[in-house]
């Protein structure tokens, strides 16, 4: 019975969070993480903890997002499981940048696929999202070119996830934008409108508007 509860709990925790119910889904993450720690189920406190992360940082709650990050993370590490370890990984680089500290961001990245990761030769979903997240930092550093290169070199391959895809042309947009290219920012809009409109994530669709706004205002198109 109560893994059964467990399992339930999960799913229902689960489709909150895709349907923005945050607070319902934190609030069962929790459920769930409190039951996991009086069970002492080390793979399932990381496991929830990681959760609790996620929803903590789609709520713009990035200090408490980071401390449950790192609190989930060495046990991932400890338990030695090498996708957990990058997934968990890649959510703290995403907290990291939501808070400005770049260079931390940076030697997450760069350790990702270390041998001591255990990953050993990364999956291309998980290449394509570290890719994603170095071109996140260097758009934020102002390194545009770079930035743009990143995110085209990934575009360009057909094995990219639907949200990987939005939020990639969102960067290859604004990286464009910010390099005197706002002519071939607008012409990547339609493709970042549509990889946001297939995307999965709440927010794609909201974060591809405020690049499009972004976009227009640096071509002085004011009236759109």
């Amino acid at each position: 019975f109560f893994a059964l509860r467990t399992q339930a709990l999960t799913l229902l925790a689960q489709g909150q969070e895709r349907s923005g119910d945050l607070t319902g889904a934190q609030k069962n993450y929790e459920a769930l993480l409190a039951s996991a720690v009086e069970g002492g189920n080390q793979r399932q406190i990381a496991d929830h903890q990681n959760s609790i992360s996620g929803v903590l940082l789609l709520r713009e709650q990035y200090v408490a997002a980071l401390r449950h990050s790192d609190e989930s993370l060495p046990r991932f590490k400890t338990l030695k499981l090498p996708y957990d370890i990058v997934y968990a990984s890649l959510r703290r680089v995403d907290i990291l940048w939501q808070l400005g500290r770049l260079d931390e961001a940076d030697r997450d990245l760069d350790a990702m696929f270390s041998r001591d990761s255990g990953m050993g030769k990364p999956i291309p979903s998980y290449e394509h999202a570290r890719a994603l997240r170095r071109a996140r930092v260097l758009l934020a550093r102002g390194e545009n070119a770079r930035a743009a290169g990143i995110a085209s070199n990934s575009l360009a391959r057909a094995d990219v996830s639907s949200g990987t895809r939005a939020a990639l042309q969102r960067v290859l947009c604004l990286a464009l934008a910010r390099s005197s290219r706002a002519s071939e920012a607008l012409s990547q809009l339609e493709a970042a409108t549509g990889a946001a409109a297939e995307s999965t994530y709440p927010g794609a669709s909201a974060q591809t508007a405020l690049a499009r706004s972004e976009v227009l205002l640096r071509l002085r198109r004011y009236e759109e």
